[in-house]
């Protein structure tokens, strides 16, 4: 009996090709053979065959290491080429900004924009026509943030306004004015609200005498199943798409089935989606929310307000049930709908700032290929001579007469977002990493997975007033803020149980698809050097 070891069959390059060896030969004895005993020839030819099959492994193994080097350098540069796209897009980044070189991390308390919403915007104020070019920029607007939110003019309608907060105020008012609310009724509230879907919906049921419950966040657990706290009494549910201090996203969609299941459909979902917006696609006609209120000021826009409402539930509250068409194929009821959620008159320049402006700089992030950033970079005007041009020059100048249906196709907006999560992917996850491991800080998380969140990091620490920390990062040209965000008081009691005491601000840090990784590591170093840190 002659035992032989062969070569494994993998790609596995051993130190002697073939890797033959004869380990134990049972016809004499071990020390008189000579254990280089030479094979058949058939036993040589399938050596041969071994042997060239490691080598052709070998080589597509090496093979593949060089493509994955490839790859990943080509998905290197394509990001690289992609930021310096977005970064080139906003005034505040080029080399004329009298910024001096600040690092922009308050984000959520409003984003910087791009020049296609300036140039917008000047072009509405140069020609102020209101019957005329208001009306269209107004329609562009509404247009504009349907497609951005992944809704329907056909089943949604966009209400505008000054802000958020003030049309999630008359919203709440509505409930109670037309009636829908009323002292046999409950209102869930997500204590990690904002404010502004929090003290209306108070009110409202103080007003009528309905129940409050709450959602109540805990730090280290996720947010229990809602559906635990809905019932057949149930008429509002107000939650946030993602809170603008804990940054974590919330699955709108399993949360309005869960609604819609335990209220037999009687309840309405009301999303703040402020935060979200900037950074992940709504989805709005596929997650089944009755309202979703943004602030365009924090999505790269002007400040203008806009809530998307079902149009079943916006009917229903207003008590109108009648949907017939007149000649021109709209709603005969819809102006007294808009009566009812629109008060006074629109900033058309603001309209105009994001339906065609925002529009724009949605389509041509959608639009962006790597391969023209060269091409882009040299016949390109400088940001001087671009203030220099109006609006009516053929400089790629946003055009107010283009048919607001035609500014941003669906698909663009999936597009526009996907890119936008790449420039973000991780962006502030080694800042969360590294206050994580601090004893000192305390992270305002509920411990979910780090990925399933917007980048937005609140903390405060136990010996350094949070002010301070603010302080010295604006030293130190990091832009950020230190407040209560306009957080509920429930929030608050909440994060005062853990040691905020009388430090009363916490520190946010909120990012954008603008920012860089570079920018994170500077942050990193400037906090460690805080004394006492």
């Amino acid at each position: 009996l002659t035992l032989w070891v062969i070569p494994r069959v993998d790609a596995t390059v051993t130190s002697q090709a073939g890797g033959w060896m004869c380990v134990c030969d049972c016809s004499g004895s071990v020390e008189d053979r000579d254990h280089s005993v030479v094979p058949s020839k058939a036993a040589i030819l399938n050596k041969m065959k071994w042997s060239i099959y490691e080598w052709k492994a070998a080589k597509k193994y090496e093979e593949e290491g060089k493509r994955i080097v490839a790859e990943r350098s080509r998905y290197h540069d394509e990001n690289a080429a992609l930021l310096d796209f977005v970064r080139q897009s906003f005034p505040y980044y080029s080399e004329s900004s009298s910024n001096g070189g600040k690092i922009f991390l308050e984000n959520a308390g409003g984003a910087q924009v791009p020049e296609s919403v300036i140039r917008a915007m000047n072009a509405s104020l140069s020609n102020r026509h209101r019957a005329h070019e208001g009306s269209r920029a107004k329609l562009a607007a509404r247009r504009t943030l349907l497609s951005i939110l992944g809704a329907n003019a056909d089943s949604h309608y966009m209400f505008l306004a000054a802000n958020a907060t003030s049309l999630l105020d008359l919203l709440s008012q509505s409930y109670v004015r037309f009636g829908s609310l009323g002292k046999d009724d409950q209102v869930v509230i997500a204590t990690e609200n904002h404010s502004a879907n929090i003290a209306p919906w108070v009110a409202a049921a103080a007003t009528v005498g309905a129940q409050v419950v709450w959602w109540t966040w805990r730090k280290g657990e996720p947010m229990y199943d809602i559906s635990d706290l809905v019932t057949e009494r149930t008429r509002i549910v107000a939650i946030s798409h993602a809170s603008n201090v804990i940054g974590e996203l919330r699955d709108v969609r399993s949360i309005c089935e869960a609604v819609e299941d335990k209220s037999n459909g009687r309840a309405n979902v009301v999303v703040d989606g402020v935060a979200a917006a900037p950074h992940v696609f709504p989805s709005l006609s596929e997650c089944g929310a009755h309202w979703y209120a943004v602030s365009c000021h924090k999505l790269f826009g002007p400040h203008l307000g806009g809530l998307c409402g079902l149009k079943t539930a916006a009917r229903n509250l207003v008590g109108i049930h009648d949907e017939a068409i007149n000649t021109d194929g709209l709603c005969n009821e819809d102006g007294k709908i808009y009566k009812a959620f629109e008060l006074g008159t629109h900033s058309f320049e603001a309209c105009a700032g994001v339906g065609y402006g925002l529009g724009e700089y949605f389509a041509s992030l959608s639009k962006f290929n790597s391969c023209d950033t060269v091409r882009a970079r040299s016949s390109a005007p400088s940001m001087s001579s671009r203030k220099e041009q109006t609006s009516h020059e053929s400089t790629g100048e946003t055009n107010l007469c283009v048919e607001p249906t035609a500014l941003l196709a669906p698909e663009q907006v999936r597009s526009a977002y996907l890119r936008i999560g790449l420039l973000e992917q991780g962006i502030c996850a080694r800042i969360i990493e590294m206050l994580r491991k601090s004893p000192r800080v305390v992270v305002i998380e509920t411990g979910g997975c780090i990925t399933n969140r917007i980048p937005i990091v609140s903390f405060f620490h136990r010996h350094i007033d949070s002010d301070t920390i603010a302080r010295v990062c604006l030293e130190n040209n990091i832009v950020c803020r230190s407040d209560t965000f306009l957080a509920g008081t429930e929030l608050m009691s909440q994060l005062a149980a853990l040691g905020l005491n009388g430090n009363t601000h916490i520190v946010r840090l909120s990012f954008a698809h603008y920012n860089t990784k570079h920018e994170t590591e500077r942050v990193l170093s400037v906090l460690k050097a805080i004394e006492g840190w």
